[in-house]
């Protein structure tokens, strides 16, 4: 899968021609904590960018107070899109961290039920 053509066997996508997917608990939680550092990334830039255009430094006229309200509305629909984007990261990090508990446990009962026979 792009971005993983540095990493050893075992650690990336592997689609062959019988589409074998290979993983690792380790590359789910690498993953995990990416998207979490990105999602905190994207909250602190919303953060900073909601403080431009606070103060309207057009002039009380009307176009000074109209260009004011446009800045003010393009930054406002920017840090919401910035915030939904971060929550869509940290909602990532959380499904990636269950994905790596879920294969390690079920992996891990796998292995014991074939021992057991």
């Amino acid at each position: 899968m792009a971005g993983d053509e540095d990493k050893p066997d075992g650690q990336h996508y592997s689609f062959t021609s019988e589409q074998v997917f290979q993983f690792t608990e380790a590359w789910w939680k690498e993953r995990g904590l990416v998207a979490q550092h990105v999602g905190d990334e994207l909250d602190l830039i919303a953060d900073r960018a909601k403080r431009l255009f606070v103060l309207n430094h057009f002039g009380d006229c009307v176009e000074g107070q109209y260009m004011h309200a446009m800045f003010r509305n393009n930054i406002n629909e920017w840090v919401a899109s910035l915030q939904l984007r971060a929550a869509s990261a940290k909602n990532l990090a959380s499904a990636c961290s269950d994905a790596a508990r879920t294969l390690a446990v079920t992996d891990q009962e796998s292995a014991v039920i074939i021992t057991e026979t």
